[in-house]
Protein backbone atom coordinates (compact mmCIF):
# COMPACT_ATOMS: atom_id res chain seq x y z
CA UNK A 1 0.00 0.00 0.00
CA UNK A 2 1.52 3.32 -1.01
CA UNK A 3 1.62 6.55 0.96
CA UNK A 4 -1.24 8.99 0.18
CA UNK A 5 1.10 11.70 -1.13
CA UNK A 6 2.71 9.26 -3.58
CA UNK A 7 -0.73 7.99 -4.56
CA UNK A 8 -1.98 11.55 -5.16
CA UNK A 9 1.05 12.36 -7.29
CA UNK A 10 0.43 9.27 -9.41
CA UNK A 11 -3.26 10.17 -9.77
CA UNK A 12 -2.34 13.70 -10.81
CA UNK A 13 -0.20 12.12 -13.54
CA UNK A 14 -3.39 10.37 -14.79
CA UNK A 15 -2.21 6.94 -13.66
CA UNK A 16 -5.39 4.82 -13.79
CA UNK A 17 -3.90 2.15 -11.52
CA UNK A 18 -3.44 4.83 -8.86
CA UNK A 19 -7.13 5.77 -9.13
CA UNK A 20 -8.11 2.13 -8.78
CA UNK A 21 -5.85 1.80 -5.74
CA UNK A 22 -7.40 4.91 -4.19
CA UNK A 23 -10.91 3.56 -4.75
CA UNK A 24 -9.96 0.25 -3.11
CA UNK A 25 -8.43 2.12 -0.16
CA UNK A 26 -11.33 4.49 0.48
CA UNK A 27 -14.47 2.93 -0.98
CA UNK A 28 -15.70 1.36 2.26
CA UNK A 29 -15.05 4.55 4.26
CA UNK A 30 -16.86 6.79 1.77
CA UNK A 31 -19.79 4.38 1.51
CA UNK A 32 -20.00 4.03 5.30
CA UNK A 33 -20.04 7.79 5.80
CA UNK A 34 -22.70 8.26 3.10
CA UNK A 35 -24.81 5.44 4.55
CA UNK A 36 -24.66 6.91 8.05
CA UNK A 37 -25.74 10.29 6.72
CA UNK A 38 -28.49 9.14 4.36
CA UNK A 39 -29.60 5.83 5.94
CA UNK A 40 -30.28 4.57 2.45
CA UNK A 41 -27.97 1.98 0.80
CA UNK A 42 -28.97 3.02 -2.72
CA UNK A 43 -28.28 6.70 -1.99
CA UNK A 44 -24.97 5.75 -0.34
CA UNK A 45 -23.94 3.84 -3.48
CA UNK A 46 -24.85 6.80 -5.69
CA UNK A 47 -22.94 9.17 -3.42
CA UNK A 48 -19.89 6.89 -3.40
CA UNK A 49 -19.82 6.80 -7.20
CA UNK A 50 -20.25 10.58 -7.40
CA UNK A 51 -17.45 11.15 -4.88
CA UNK A 52 -14.95 9.08 -6.83
CA UNK A 53 -16.01 10.71 -10.08
CA UNK A 54 -15.36 14.13 -8.51
CA UNK A 55 -11.99 13.02 -7.17
CA UNK A 56 -11.09 11.76 -10.66
CA UNK A 57 -12.14 15.06 -12.24
CA UNK A 58 -10.68 17.37 -9.58
CA UNK A 59 -7.52 15.59 -8.41
CA UNK A 60 -5.39 18.32 -9.94
CA UNK A 61 -7.07 20.88 -7.66
CA UNK A 62 -5.80 19.03 -4.57
CA UNK A 63 -2.93 21.17 -3.29
CA UNK A 64 -1.87 19.05 -0.33
CA UNK A 65 -2.68 21.72 2.30
CA UNK A 66 -4.52 19.03 4.25
CA UNK A 67 -4.40 15.26 4.23
CA UNK A 68 -5.83 13.61 1.13
CA UNK A 69 -8.26 11.67 3.31
CA UNK A 70 -9.58 14.96 4.76
CA UNK A 71 -10.12 16.34 1.26
CA UNK A 72 -11.90 13.11 0.28
CA UNK A 73 -14.13 13.26 3.39
CA UNK A 74 -15.04 16.88 2.61
CA UNK A 75 -16.08 15.89 -0.91
CA UNK A 76 -18.06 12.97 0.56
CA UNK A 77 -19.86 15.26 2.99
CA UNK A 78 -20.66 17.82 0.28
CA UNK A 79 -22.07 15.20 -2.08
CA UNK A 80 -24.10 13.65 0.76
CA UNK A 81 -25.52 17.04 1.78
CA UNK A 82 -26.47 17.81 -1.81
CA UNK A 83 -28.30 14.49 -2.05
CA UNK A 84 -30.15 15.13 1.23
CA UNK A 85 -30.98 18.69 0.22
CA UNK A 86 -32.57 17.43 -3.00
CA UNK A 87 -34.75 15.08 -1.00
CA UNK A 88 -35.91 17.94 1.26
CA UNK A 89 -36.76 15.70 4.20
CA UNK A 90 -38.55 17.44 7.02
CA UNK A 91 -36.70 17.53 10.32
CA UNK A 92 -37.95 17.87 13.86
CA UNK A 93 -37.01 21.03 15.70
CA UNK A 94 -33.68 20.28 17.35
CA UNK A 95 -34.24 22.85 20.12
CA UNK A 96 -37.48 21.19 21.22
CA UNK A 97 -35.74 17.84 21.61
CA UNK A 98 -32.73 18.99 23.65
CA UNK A 99 -32.92 18.80 27.44
CA UNK A 100 -33.91 21.99 29.24
CA UNK A 101 -31.54 23.54 31.80
CA UNK A 102 -32.07 25.67 34.88
CA UNK A 103 -30.15 28.92 35.39
CA UNK A 104 -27.66 27.06 37.59
CA UNK A 105 -26.79 24.68 34.74
CA UNK A 106 -28.59 21.59 36.03
CA UNK A 107 -31.21 19.71 33.99
CA UNK A 108 -34.69 21.12 34.38
CA UNK A 109 -36.24 17.68 34.78
CA UNK A 110 -34.86 14.43 36.03
CA UNK A 111 -32.58 12.40 33.83
CA UNK A 112 -33.21 8.71 34.29
CA UNK A 113 -30.31 6.31 34.24
CA UNK A 114 -31.40 3.69 31.72
CA UNK A 115 -27.89 2.44 31.00
CA UNK A 116 -28.43 -0.70 33.11
CA UNK A 117 -31.43 -1.65 30.96
CA UNK A 118 -29.45 -1.76 27.73
CA UNK A 119 -27.96 -5.24 28.01
CA UNK A 120 -30.92 -7.10 26.52
CA UNK A 121 -32.41 -4.20 24.61
CA UNK A 122 -29.29 -3.41 22.57
CA UNK A 123 -29.76 -6.66 20.76
CA UNK A 124 -33.29 -5.80 19.69
CA UNK A 125 -34.03 -4.65 16.18
CA UNK A 126 -36.51 -2.17 17.61
CA UNK A 127 -33.80 -0.30 19.51
CA UNK A 128 -31.41 -0.37 16.55
CA UNK A 129 -34.12 1.15 14.38
CA UNK A 130 -34.80 3.78 17.04
CA UNK A 131 -31.11 4.72 17.24
CA UNK A 132 -30.84 5.03 13.45
CA UNK A 133 -34.00 7.13 13.36
CA UNK A 134 -32.72 9.39 16.13
CA UNK A 135 -29.39 9.86 14.34
CA UNK A 136 -31.22 10.68 11.11
CA UNK A 137 -33.16 13.43 12.93
CA UNK A 138 -30.03 15.25 14.04
CA UNK A 139 -29.42 18.54 12.23
CA UNK A 140 -26.79 18.22 9.50
CA UNK A 141 -23.94 19.92 11.40
CA UNK A 142 -24.45 17.85 14.54
CA UNK A 143 -25.05 14.63 12.61
CA UNK A 144 -21.86 15.09 10.61
CA UNK A 145 -19.73 15.53 13.72
CA UNK A 146 -21.47 12.61 15.47
CA UNK A 147 -20.99 10.28 12.50
CA UNK A 148 -17.36 11.23 11.93
CA UNK A 149 -16.40 11.15 15.61
CA UNK A 150 -18.56 8.47 17.27
CA UNK A 151 -19.45 6.16 14.38
CA UNK A 152 -16.43 6.44 12.08
CA UNK A 153 -14.10 6.78 15.09
CA UNK A 154 -12.08 9.71 13.76
CA UNK A 155 -10.14 11.86 16.22
CA UNK A 156 -11.38 15.31 17.18
CA UNK A 157 -8.41 16.82 15.37
CA UNK A 158 -9.20 14.90 12.17
CA UNK A 159 -12.85 16.03 12.33
CA UNK A 160 -11.63 19.63 12.76
CA UNK A 161 -9.43 19.27 9.70
CA UNK A 162 -12.18 17.71 7.58
CA UNK A 163 -14.87 20.23 8.52
CA UNK A 164 -12.46 23.16 8.85
CA UNK A 165 -13.84 24.12 12.28
CA UNK A 166 -12.30 24.55 15.71
CA UNK A 167 -11.93 21.92 18.44
CA UNK A 168 -14.51 23.71 20.66
CA UNK A 169 -17.00 23.69 17.76
CA UNK A 170 -16.53 19.93 17.27
CA UNK A 171 -16.90 19.28 21.00
CA UNK A 172 -19.98 21.49 21.23
CA UNK A 173 -21.71 19.83 18.28
CA UNK A 174 -20.80 16.38 19.57
CA UNK A 175 -22.13 17.23 23.03
CA UNK A 176 -25.43 18.54 21.61
CA UNK A 177 -25.74 15.41 19.47
CA UNK A 178 -25.20 13.10 22.41
CA UNK A 179 -27.71 15.03 24.54
CA UNK A 180 -30.26 14.84 21.75
CA UNK A 181 -29.74 11.10 21.31
CA UNK A 182 -29.85 10.50 25.06
CA UNK A 183 -33.19 12.30 25.28
CA UNK A 184 -34.61 10.29 22.38
CA UNK A 185 -33.40 7.00 23.87
CA UNK A 186 -34.55 7.96 27.40
CA UNK A 187 -38.11 8.15 26.13
CA UNK A 188 -37.75 4.58 24.85
CA UNK A 189 -36.25 3.21 28.06
CA UNK A 190 -38.65 5.11 30.31
CA UNK A 191 -41.47 3.36 28.47
CA UNK A 192 -39.71 -0.01 28.82
CA UNK A 193 -39.92 -0.02 32.63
Amino acid sequence: MSDDSALVKRMQENNMEAFEEMVLLYQKKVYSLALHLTHNPSDAEDITQEVFLRVFNKINTFLGKSAFSSWLYRISLNVSYMKLKKQKKQRLSFDNLLPKYQDNGFHWGTVNDWSKKTDDSLLSNELKALILKAISQLPAKEKTVFVLRDIEGLSTEKVCEILEISVPAVKSRLHRSRLFLRKRLSAYFDGAK
